[in-house]
């Protein structure tokens, strides 16, 4: 499943590292939207992961939930973008990633440990 849009913000990060086309979000958009128009145009089709971004985090999420601390606006401006380019671009499909997003997320949702990808926010 391709491509991924997380933006690699973290050098730290275990799991998405060389997986990721940059650590500039508008690079990362960009390139993502070139690869699915030319996979779609071929009749393949894609899937953006790992939304909402999982470029900043310092564990791996087949393994432990990580935390995604940033406030909305810095996931509004660097981790959500190149989602939008996807979506723009026509992509099939959008991976939710398995992260704890607690500028996304309700509060109860966030006491209780449970990941964005079973968020009802």
């Amino acid at each position: 499943l391709a491509p991924v849009v997380d933006v690699d913000s973290n050098p730290r990060n275990p799991v998405i590292g060389d997986r990721s086309y940059s650590s500039d979000s508008e690079k990362v958009g960009k390139l993502g939207s070139a690869f699915i128009e030319a996979m779609q145009a071929e009749g393949v089709a894609t899937c953006a992961k790992h939304f909402p971004g999982h470029g900043d985090t310092l564990q791996d999420s087949h393994k432990v939930l990580p935390v995604i601390k940033h406030k909305r606006s810095r996931l509004m401006s660097v981790e959500i973008p190149p989602f939008r380019d996807a979506i723009k671009s026509g992509v099939a499909s959008i991976i939710v990633g398995h992260l704890l997003v607690p500028a996304l997320q309700d509060a109860s949702e966030i006491k209780r440990n449970s990941p964005a990808s079973m968020s009802k926010s």
